[in-house]
């Protein structure tokens, strides 16, 4: 029987395959399964994902076989090699008999492992080595020179438009500046052009703008990099007006103690006319806090300026910290103008005039004028906490964003428009609060934009849009929303919470939850609260406006408040859902389905509801008159000589029926007058007080008080065969 033999041969194949196949031949000599190594493509095979036949030879070993694939395979190469491990399988005993089939074995072993040592440095493409050496001892050659010639530009650039820059600012001893330079990872920091962090005599406004010089003549995007948690001090305006330009940092300083009380400290964008400067897109300015030693009187701490789809992330203005150590030094904090899809973010925003202010560009400018979308944790300190200036659509609050102890949080009027460049009015256009808090203005009686201030105060002329979400609104001085437009503003709140409304110091106002001046406003109130208000929950003060509200709770006012203000009588107030307060004065002109309960507070004691009405005393004068110009629809305030009253029933109520209301109507009866009772039976039950307009010849209406017999209601005295129509008042067990 055949014995295994070691020829000279290859030890490996490969097989392109195109179309699947699992099953591979091979014809060189191996000793077990476990010497293949088996690849697809590059990857190898474990020794589980394949099995391998072939035919025992005496003694041991094959020559040759089937390797056979658990997969099939297809469009790849597989390569299989035979590697056999350098280990010794026997041990022969010292004086024994030699056995002559293992030693033949042993040297089989021993010769195809040098084999396969032979035939794996063959696989070695040495001159291939060689040459991709040489390629690389060339290529850093050529980077080194490159990097020479990038150098010398570089200076070059340094001195463009004539700037005297001294040679030591563009030496770059290191070579870290052209090397960054060479390999386009480009970044340059101020310390590369000679600034000097954490030292307050060092003014490294002069390092940064040469900076900002080297970047803007480069043909593709650069960034200026700061040292993190590094203080930069600074005595001039720094300004990065670069295309995609980007100043990053982390928890980086930079701190103004120059002279001037009214300069910008950072401006992103052009200095030049706003009407002529170019648009600044896709900036970026990250991890910053800007502050100030000097007590500023004026200017901005952050200006952008004609800036577009730009972002200014994790930057804080003075901050709580410079707060408490430096003081609340910073006049207005940000300020965007003609800007478009803007966000800025940061933990807080600590100033005294505005801490954001946004205004747009005059009509007919076809750049960007819109969203700004806000995330900043605390804004605080400030004589307007957010100032919509006129002319801008789509600003955004987000859940995160905290207004808290400014004397106005958000005011919405087109003054920074008008102030800076004298255009007319043009309206703002939208405004989004989702889940933001206002919380409790600053005392600040010496100022007062237009004739007061509130938490909210909405003065701007035109439609402008305002939607809450889900906010906080308390604490407001004069009002917790003040609405004193007079072109018709929007404003709706939804799930929003009112509370604490306290009285103005020298203006006047009342402390309300919702003040609503102006003719043309209209303010839709949706679920929520109004409470701990010390003039009236709601307020309308101006004839011509519309308020409207739908499940909102009234409660818990101040002694001496008031839930509605129902003073003046043309006010176009109306409930399109059920009421709930407490000291409910008056209703009036609300429109009610046929039907549908209505909840009526009377005295000061009211009425409170857990699903029921409870009456604990009544005062009929604090209630409801027939409006006689829409019998059907319409109720009208107290006081007139036809004022209704309660069926006595009404006094010693307890606690289960709700009021409800329903149209009647029909034609009198042909009796005459002063004799027939006309009217109709089967009417709701417990009816506790009616009315019914007859309609006359020649078209005057008359009142006629209706009375009931317990089944029927009817009225007598009308003229025969005319048209009636009236309502009921009644008590009904369910909604």
């Amino acid at each position: 029987m055949a014995r295994l033999t070691i020829p000279d041969e290859p030890t490996s194949v490969a097989f392109t395959v195109t179309t699947a196949e699992d099953t591979f031949p091979i014809s060189f000599s191996l000793f077990e399964k476990a010497n293949l190594r088996v690849f697809v493509d590059l990857e190898e095979l474990d020794q589980s994902d394949f099995t391998f036949s072939g035919t025992l030879l005496e003694g041991g070993g094959y020559e040759g076989g089937t390797v056979v694939l658990n997969d099939a395979v297809e469009n790849t190469t597989v390569r299989i090699k035979r590697r056999v491990k350098p280990i010794r399988t026997d041990n022969f005993a010292p004086a024994g008999n030699v056995p002559v089939r293992a030693v033949d074995m042993a040297m089989n072993r021993l010769v195809a492992q040098q084999q396969d040592i032979v035939n794996m440095v063959g696989d070695l493409d040495v001159e291939g080595l060689e040459q991709a050496s040489a390629d690389a001892i060339e290529a850093a050659g050529a980077a080194e020179a490159a990097r020479d010639q990038v150098l010398e530009e570089s200076a070059s650039l340094l001195k463009k438009d004539g700037s005297n820059i001294p040679p030591a600012t563009v030496a770059d001893p290191s070579g870290a500046l052209a090397l960054r330079t060479a390999q386009n990872l480009f970044f340059v920091t101020p310390e590369d052009f000679g600034a000097v962090p954490d030292d307050p005599a060092t003014d490294n406004s002069a390092a940064i703008a040469r900076a900002e010089a080297f970047l803007a003549a480069l043909p593709y995007r650069g960034e200026l990099r700061f040292a993190d948690g590094r203080d930069y001090y600074f005595k001039s305006t720094l300004n990065m007006n670069r295309p995609a330009g980007v100043w990053r940092g982390s928890l980086t300083r930079l701190i103004y103690n120059g002279a001037s009380t009214t300069t910008d400290l950072v401006v992103f964008g052009s200095t030049a006319a706003i009407n002529v400067a170019t648009e600044l897109k896709d900036a970026l300015m990250q991890g910053f806090q800007i502050l100030s030693v000097t007590q500023m009187t004026g200017g901005t701490a952050l200006r952008a300026r004609k800036a577009v789809e730009s972002n200014f992330q994790d930057v804080e203005l003075q901050t709580q910290r410079g707060y408490e150590t430096l003081g609340n030094n910073l006049w207005h904090g940000f300020w965007l103008e003609w800007g478009s899809t803007v966000a800025i973010s940061g933990i807080a925003y600590v100033c005294q005039g505005d801490a954001i202010r946004v205004n747009g560009a005059p009509a007919g400018y076809s750049g960007g004028k819109s969203d700004l979308f806000i995330n900043v944790n605390k804004i605080s300190g400030a004589q307007v906490g957010l100032h919509l200036g006129g002319a801008f659509g789509g600003v955004y609050c987000s859940p995160d964003t905290t207004f808290i102890s400014n004397t106005i949080h958000l005011l919405e009027d087109n003054k920074i428009n008008n102030v800076e460049f004298s255009w007319g009015s043009e309206a703002n256009r939208e405004f989004f609060a989702d889940g933001s808090v206002f919380d409790f203005t600053a005392d600040n009686p010496d100022f007062a934009p237009g004739s007061g201030g509130a938490n909210i105060q909405i003065d701007g002329p035109g439609e402008c849009l305002f939607t809450f979400s889900g906010c906080w609104i308390a604490g407001g001085k004069g009002a917790n929303v003040w609405i004193n437009s007079t072109s018709g503003a929007k404003v709706n709140f939804t799930g929003c919470r009112f509370f604490d409304a306290q009285p103005h110091a020298t203006n006047g106002l009342l402390g309300d939850g919702v003040l609503v001046d102006g003719t043309s406003a209209f303010v839709n109130i949706t679920g929520g609260s109004i409470h701990g208000y010390r003039g009236y929950g709601i307020n309308p003060r101006t004839n011509g406006h519309g308020v409207m509200w739908n499940g909102l709770l009234i409660y818990s006012g101040e002694p001496g408040s008031q839930p509605i203000n129902r003073t003046t009588t043309t006010n176009a107030i109306a409930d399109f859902g059920n009421i709930r307060a407490r000291s409910l004065q008056s209703l009036g002109n609300v429109t009610i389905a046929d039907g549908q309960a209505l909840f009526i507070g009377t005295s000061a004691m009211g009425f409170y509801t857990t699903g029921t009405i409870r009456y604990h005393e009544f005062n009929p004068n604090a209630f409801i008159s027939y409006a006689t110009t829409d019998p059907e629809y319409t109720f009208a305030l107290p006081g007139s000589s036809n004022a209704l009253k309660l069926h006595p029933a009404g006094l010693s109520l307890l606690g289960q029926p709700y009021i409800a209301w329903k149209v009647v109507s029909g034609t009198t009866s042909a009796g005459g007058a002063g004799s027939a009772v006309h009217g109709i039976p089967s009417l709701p039950a417990r009816v506790m007080v009616a009315q019914a307009h007859v309609t006359e010849t020649g078209g005057d209406t008359t009142p006629y008080q209706m009375k009931t017999d317990g089944t029927s209601l009817g009225f007598s005295g009308a003229s025969p065969n005319r048209p009636w129509k009236g309502f009921v008042i009644y008590l009904r067990d369910a909604m």
